[in-house]
């Protein structure tokens, strides 16, 4: 049998696994590495760590597969992030993350150049850490780096640069850019030349079943990937997550629960989205679709947030039993999810979240449950944005939020929806690994899909517990007016 590795270049650490041609996980692993943060607010990383990693991890898995059933290797990862090579594609400066702050003065005047020159949509969804605003900032900053650039790529592509020596990017990565021409589906010249980026420095976009040559002898020698087998190009961690969910292929919409919580649907064609980002997912030549993403950007990292920092509980287990229960009442305590910002409703990063309703009789419990309730309140304030008629009868619930039974429940009684927990899903990797599957068998995504099968797991809304969330939700929609926007206001020292 073949077997196909999927590599997942995320913000902390690499993710390899290996599948057989249906997408099922055989084998798993990953490696670490730090952030840099040489000034508060920034946050870079040289890429050679990300390839470092990569190589390691990559050597681990494949340890006594015959190389003769390595078929392919697909590659996705963190959106994003920024990464400038010079004329002999070589960094000439560390990657830029995605969730980089330094160029949080230049917003403003960014999307009142984009405004001005027609690019409504650009103007809406650039923010900092996009690769535009980025080059921005070191064209204003580093002018003698600025001048060494000669072409850019986004953190999955640099991967798959070391594996195989091909330069160009997939249609997700190009369409999250801030750069990019959803419309005429190009590079937009309205939008270089409004921020002052070359659009000769911008890479070619390609589909992501796209075979870009083979791994190369000495990328080969160092991940222990034999030499010659083909590298695809892939795409971004949203659109390959979303792959082994049926996301695209049966049109379901699907929440991630990971570090921070997304909301994701697809339609075909290329669309602008009202509300969210238009990731474009470019299976193969000819094909289009948009996957539509909003975020909250605090989900998993709060829980671990209040679980390790404030409360130093040991595990994420309820200390109170009774909490656990769907019908359990934290009272008027309200959690409001909003303690980094938001880019999708509000579009203001000095948003800050709460804890309202507090009382002497709170405990680490109540704290604990009112999180997983905050955040599934924030998910219903997206859901009501998108989903006006209500149409949504089922949505797929993935990441690792999902293995609480609690919180799945608690979920389906905020959205008063059925949620369908996939059990068999393994990530972004996974979806890397279809994909490779898919371009060297040379069959659709659909039909490995069905290959794979579904193991899921269905939670119904309490209806006591919906009635109980309705009157909570309420109060819910007020915070942003009453606490949500204190993060902005100057208080005397």
């Amino acid at each position: 049998m073949k077997r196909f590795v999927g590599i997942d270049l995320g913000t902390s650490s690499v993710k390899v696994v290996v599948t057989d041609e249906c997408g099922h996980v055989e084998r798993m692993a990953t490696r670490s590495y730090n952030i840099s943060e040489p000034v508060p607010q920034w946050r870079e990383i040289d890429p050679m760590i990300w390839w470092k990693a990569t190589a390691e991890a990559s050597r681990e898995i494949l340890e006594g597969y015959p190389a003769s059933e390595i078929a392919g290797v697909g590659v996705t990862g963190q959106m994003h992030t920024l990464v400038c090579l010079d004329e002999r594609d070589v960094p000439v400066c560390p990657a830029i993350m995605w969730n980089d702050l330094r160029s949080a003065e230049l917003v403003s005047d960014a999307r009142t150049a984009l405004a001005d020159a027609g690019e409504s949509y650009l103007a809406r969804i650039i923010s900092t850490g996009s690769p535009a605003l980025s080059l921005a900032w070191i064209k204003a900053n580093r002018p003698d780096v600025f001048s060494r650039i000669r072409t850019i790529v986004i953190a999955p592509d640099w991967i798959v640069k070391c594996l195989s020596g091909a330069i160009g990017t997939d249609w997700c990565e190009a369409s999250t850019s801030s750069l990019f021409d959803l419309e005429k589906g190009i590079w937009s010249t309205t939008a270089c030349k409004s921020l002052g980026v070359p659009l000769h420095i911008l890479p070619e976009i390609q589909s992501a079943d796209s075979i870009v040559g083979g791994v190369t002898k000495m990328a080969g020698e160092a991940s222990g990937i034999p030499a010659g087998t083909p590298v695809i190009r892939g795409t971004g961690d949203n659109p390959a997550s979303a792959i082994p969910t049926g996301c695209f292929g049966e049109r379901v919409p699907v929440i991630s629960l990971g570090t921070s919580g997304v909301l994701m649907y697809s339609l075909p064609g290329s669309i602008r989205a009202k509300w969210g980002k238009s990731v474009l997912f470019s299976e193969s030549s000819g094909s289009l679709s948009t996957l539509i993403q909003l975020t909250i950007q605090t989900c998993g990292n709060a829980v671990d947030w209040l679980t390790r920092e404030m409360l130093r509980c040991p595990d994420y287990d309820l200390e109170d039993a009774r909490a656990n229960d769907i019908l359990y009442d934290t009272d008027r305590l309200i959690f409001y999810p909003f303690l980094n910002g938001d880019k999708t409703l509000y579009g203001d990063s000095s948003i800050r979240g709460a804890f309202v309703g507090i009382s002497l009789e709170t405990s680490r419990s109540d704290l604990q449950r009112a999180v997983m309730e905050g955040i599934s309140m924030g998910f219903r304030q997206l859901l009501e944005h998108v989903d006006e008629s209500g149409s949504w009868g089922e949505i797929r619930v993935v990441g690792g939020g999902a293995h609480s039974d609690l919180w799945m429940q608690i979920l389906s009684s905020v959205l008063s929806k059925q949620i369908v927990r996939l059990t068999g899903v393994k990530g972004a990797a996974q979806g890397a690994a279809m994909i490779a599957a898919s371009a060297v068998r040379g069959i659709d995504l659909v039909t490995i899909l069905q290959e794979l099968g579904k193991q899921e797991e269905a939670f119904e809304p309490n209806q006591q517990a919906v009635s109980m969330y309705e009157r909570k939700y309420g109060a819910f929609l007020e915070l942003h007016d009453a606490v949500g926007t204190l993060g902005a206001r100057e208080f005397n020292r």
